[in-house]
């Protein structure tokens, strides 16, 4: 009577198996490329069983939310350009018909053919500028108003636009490092005076006294 081929139980190891050890051997083997190197580190590992392919997935690193950061903005610097942002109220500095303006960020993308919002930044004597190279016009103050500096009490003085940009020395104060936002200080007098929107008028743009932080103001590049 013709003996019977073993069949594999449960207990037996894999490696005592005959086709399953022919399978690791060729698994184990590694494939070579036409230069004579191991190609298979540069494909991912695979496990063969029975004519079917399943791939093995790499690990994946998953971050929980107190881990994730956030965006940061580079700060303000000279020779480009940014859009100025209230970071609470959304409103931007903007012109309108040649005058200087702070307009919600809504309204500026609706009628954006009268409204220009770009301000190229550059520096002068170690200060910051900020012009529009649509008007050629600057963030400044009337030389009327600058007399009225050092300001003794609270008090706002308006901001325009003016060609020469006389009075226009601005800097800059980190508020938030994490948000990206800042105070806008403007040098007069020999003193730095926060700029802020107008708490009379939203669409008016002013400095006010050095007791008042000013808003917190978005630089975004454009």
């Amino acid at each position: 009577m013709a003996s019977e081929k073993k069949r594999p139980s449960l207990t037996d190891s894999a490696e005592s198996v005959p086709e399953t050890k022919k399978l690791l051997t060729a698994i184990s083997t590694p494939s070579m490329n036409g230069n004579g190197t191991d190609r298979s580190n540069s494909q991912p590992a695979t496990l063969l069983f029975r004519s079917q392919a399943f791939s093995i997935p790499q690990p994946t690193t998953v971050l929980a939310s107190s881990q994730v950061l956030s965006i940061q903005r580079p700060s303000p610097s000279a020779g480009h350009y940014y859009m100025i942002r209230d970071s609470v109220t959304r409103r931007v500095i903007a012109i309108r018909e040649g005058i200087l303006i702070v307009l919600p960020e809504s309204e500026i993308r609706r009628d954006f053919r009268k409204v220009t919002s770009h301000w190229l930044c550059y520096e002068r004597s170690r200060v910051l500028c900020f012009k529009s190279t649509i008007t050629g016009c600057y963030i400044d103050i009337k030389k009327s108003n600058a007399s009225l500096f050092p300001l003794k009490a609270a008090k706002e003085v308006p901001l325009q636009m003016t060609g020469t940009g006389y009075y226009s020395y601005f800097t800059i104060r980190v508020q938030d490092a994490r948000e990206g936002t800042y105070s806008l200080l403007m040098w007069i007098s020999n003193g730095l005076w926060p700029v802020k929107i107008s708490s009379s008028n939203h669409e008016q743009l002013v400095v006010c006294s050095q007791d008042y932080s000013g808003t917190m103001w978005e630089f975004i590049p454009v």
